[in-house]
């Protein structure tokens, strides 16, 4: 707005024009005004405006540094000739001519995807007033998909409104209580697919006790509140929860939290601990709100991959790496040996492990339609075995 448009000759009008898609399409347009001159006592800048020749508003007198914005209440439609044409000119007794800093031009859409839940809109809307977040979180949270907003998964059912199941504002800079509003989040849970869902508060500033209302939310399953200043005990039906193996919830690094078991002593023991993989049913389910073959399918190839290269399915080095594109990257340099468990050496079949990859790729292929089908998977193993002997792969305890 420090800056302002003029027509090249003082005594023309100001033009600006677009041509409409349709005769049916709607519009919406904000002129943007702000005197960036200082006029003389015997000076004055005012103008109408017009639109294809009829008025539209006027007449204006912008103020000195402070914007004012000119706009249509009503959309605009129908042209006959298809095009906008505004033209702004002096009246009356105005010396200078007009002047416009900025203009934004809207068209409407019609979106087939239904509004997310009013109260999950209602709750998610309060979060973001009470923690002044500062994410890119305009219009509605969860349509159309691809505008989703960041840090939100939600659900689609088919005869229902889009659902916010799951949010992550760590590291979001977060100071103060965890607010009530969360509560109203009702179909927050976890979905044990190859991306957790979950409620994530992490790298914060949280101060105050862990609130007993997280307890009452049935479906949510995981709630990470690591690294921030809470205080006061666990709430116990909180603790009942992660006893009865209903909730997983994270609360290291709250200093002055009681009552909970070191998280040094939890450390300890994962050393000695053995994470075996399982196959799991829902692994694309939190992208399409549906299960099917296609997910037991693309389940099975990431459990092969697993089980291949000993590597977690979700990596962090500089970003988060899935392990169905880290061994792409591998097999397209033909690097077998890194994509193999190494504590195997080389003591391995590598026809039969290039093999295992290969099948597992193409059930882990993110378009459902080029998966194979189990009967298909099974077959091709069963194939291969009788007459190669596939070496099977055996992770070690340590």
């Amino acid at each position: 707005m420090s800056t302002a448009a003029t027509p090249k000759n003082a005594s023309n009008p100001l033009d600006i024009f677009w041509f409409a898609d349709d005769n049916t399409t709607e519009y919406y347009i904000y002129m943007h005004f702000a005197d960036v001159e200082k006029l003389q006592r015997n000076h004055s800048r005012q103008f109408n405006i017009t639109m294809n020749r009829k008025n539209f508003y006027g007449p204006f007198i912008p103020d000195y540094l402070h914007t004012g914005t000119i706009y249509n209440t009503r959309a605009l439609k129908g042209s006959e000739s298809q095009i906008y044409d505004f033209s702004m000119f002096m009246v009356g007794n105005s010396t200078v001519p007009p002047i416009l800093n900025a203009y934004e031009v809207y068209a409407v859409k019609n979106m087939s995807e239904s509004e997310t839940n009013q109260e999950d809109i209602a709750a998610i809307t309060n979060i973001k007033s009470t923690y002044n977040i500062e994410k890119n979180w305009q219009g509605d949270p969860c349509t159309p998909q691809i505008f989703i907003w960041e840090g939100l998964n939600c659900s689609y059912p088919e005869n229902d409104s889009p659902r916010i199941i799951s949010l992550t504002l760590s590291s979001s800079g977060l100071t103060g209580d965890i607010p009530p509003s969360i509560s109203n989040l009702k179909m927050i849970k976890l979905c044990k697919c190859i991306y957790f869902l979950k409620m994530d508060l992490s790298n914060n500033n949280l101060e105050g006790p862990i609130p007993d209302f997280l307890s009452l939310l049935v479906n949510l399953s995981v709630i990470n509140l690591e690294n921030n200043n809470l205080t006061g005990s666990v709430p116990l039906g909180l603790m009942e929860k992660m006893n009865n193996g209903s909730l997983t919830l994270s609360f290291c690094e709250n200093p002055d939290l009681n009552g909970i078991v070191s998280c040094k002593e939890k450390e300890k023991k994962k050393k000695h601990s053995f994470r075996i993989p399982a196959v799991v049913n829902c692994s694309r389910y939190h992208l399409s709100g549906r299960l099917n073959e296609k997910s037991d399918v693309y389940s099975f190839g990431i459990v092969l991959l697993e089980i291949v290269t000993s590597r977690p399915i979700l990596s962090k080095t500089q970003e988060i790496v899935h392990i169905s594109q880290w061994v792409s990257s591998m097999v397209l340099k033909g690097d077998i040996y890194s994509i193999v468990d190494p504590r195997l050496g080389k003591k391995f079949n590598v026809n039969s492990v290039w093999k295992v990859v290969e099948i597992a790729m193409a059930c882990a292929s993110p378009n459902a339609i080029k998966r194979p089908t189990m009967s298909q998977v099974a077959a091709e193993l069963n194939e291969y075995d009788e007459t190669n002997s596939i070496a099977m792969l055996r992770p070690t305890l340590r």
